[in-house]
């Protein structure tokens, strides 16, 4: 009996191990695959990370080339430089690495304009050569990226031609116009909507024609004018003038006078003459079947001042050469914002001029929407104001005027009427 339990016990002795070894050549079978799998899985992860920086370099280099657009003069090179720089610093940590040395890292940048100026596209590829797939004879893969930034919103608005035919900016010969972070804008169809004549200083953010620009060789403007811009709305159309009641003065005339004055309808317009020192109180100043002339050597304040041009037979503004005009629209109110508001219900187009040598400050909005802006000073007009924006039908520098028009819509409580103030930001698109 011991006998037989003695080879009963070598036998499951040799199974036990028998096992073993079954299990050895399992795992000698399995565990190469096993490895593959688990390599391939970290060739996967490190794919998706590898992708994930290469994104994030693009994006930021399409936004860092859209924000050089409206710096960028229109030069597409310094546009495209620009994306590609910030790419090549996002990439290697220098942004002047060239194309070459960059190939040489394995990455492939390229940059390319979208639209009018209106925006930038960046893809960037990196040929990757997996590390765990390499042993399995895999070939290079290339990771491939691309990410569009467009300005979308509409620019600051500092000049507004809204006639939709002629010259609906017309800068004569010798004339300037600045537009300090502000852009300048013709909605005439015609192909000299915006005109620059010989001697013309123009420069602004953005200078657009919904047909063309007439621009003579000796005249400097920048940027370069665009063509074929979309029209403008005005954006003022909804706004409401202010209620017109009876008359509180009917053609007054004050000639070498000092005198405070206030709000209110003043039928047959308003003249200030000789050495008259006229203060305006705060207020709405209806012009009705009458103008607001100011001559001689005569001398205008108001702070939270309006004047609403209306009547059958309307007057125009007028401030001659050897005035003195200091004015600034409402901080609130009905016409908060807005320095002079034409009727859009007049039935004459009107000619508004401002000849005056000392009219520095016209703080707020000139809002025109029937008639036209003449400014022919000779001296600089609106440069001490936070902000000036003006709309009407034509806009017109002539004799060499220096026109100067401030966007600093914070340094002041005066508010920008809505529309005015741009809203352009830039935004991945892709």
């Amino acid at each position: 009996m011991r006998s037989r339990d003695s080879r009963k016990g070598k036998k499951i002795g040799c199974f036990k191990s028998d096992s073993r070894g079954g299990i050895a050549i399992t795992l000698a079978i399995f565990l190469p695959i096993l490895l593959a799998a688990l390599g391939m899985a970290a060739d996967y992860a490190y794919m998706v990370l590898i992708r994930t920086n290469l994104q994030k370099a693009a994006d930021a280099a399409a936004i860092a080339g859209a924000r050089e657009i409206p710096l960028s003069k229109n030069s597409i090179t310094r546009v495209k430089s620009a994306a590609l720089s910030y790419a090549a610093y996002a990439l290697t940590g220098d942004s002047a690495q060239s194309d070459m040395q960059l190939a040489g890292l394995d990455y492939h940048v390229q940059a390319e304009l979208v639209g009018t100026l209106s925006g930038v596209k960046v893809d960037i590829r990196e040929d990757w050569t997996p590390f765990f797939a390499h042993f399995l004879l895999a070939d290079i893969t290339p990771v491939a990226v691309s990410a569009t930034a467009r300005y979308v919103g509409s620019s600051n608005i500092c000049v507004l031609g809204l006639a939709g035919s002629g010259r609906a900016v017309n800068i004569d010969r010798d004339g300037r116009l600045t537009g300090n972070n502000c852009g300048v804008f013709s909605d005439s169809t015609d192909a000299d909507g915006n005109t620059f004549d010989s001697g013309t200083i123009v420069k602004a953010s953005i200078i657009c024609s919904a047909s063309g620009n007439s621009i003579q060789r000796s005249a400097s403007v920048d940027p370069t004018p665009l063509s074929d811009c979309p029209i403008v709305q005005d954006p003022l159309a909804n706004r409401q003038p202010p209620t017109v009641g009876g008359c509180m003065e009917t053609g007054l005339r004050l000639t070498d006078i000092k005198k405070t004055i206030s709000p209110g309808v003043y039928c047959g317009g308003l003249l200030i003459d000789g050495t008259s020192n006229v203060t305006l109180e705060p207020g709405t100043y209806i012009m009705k079947d009458g103008g607001l002339t100011v001559a001689g050597t005569a001398q205008v304040t108001g702070a939270g001042v309006s004047v609403f041009i209306t009547g059958t037979k309307p007057g125009k503004i007028l401030f001659t050469m050897q005035s003195h005009i200091s004015l600034a629209a409402p901080e609130e109110g009905p016409m908060a914002g807005i320095l002079i508001f034409e009727d859009r219900n007049l039935g004459m187009a009107l000619k508004h001029r401002i000849t005056s040598d000392d009219a520095r400050v016209l703080l707020g909005t000139i809002y025109m929407p029937v008639g036209d802006l003449v400014i022919d000073a000779k001296k600089p007009v609106a440069d001490q104001s936070a902000y000036t924006a003006i709309i009407a039908q034509h806009i017109e520098l002539n004799g060499g005027p220096n026109l100067i028009l401030n966007s600093n819509y914070d340094a002041t409580k005066v508010p920008v009427p809505e529309g005015i103030r741009g809203t352009r930001q830039v935004v991945l698109t892709e």
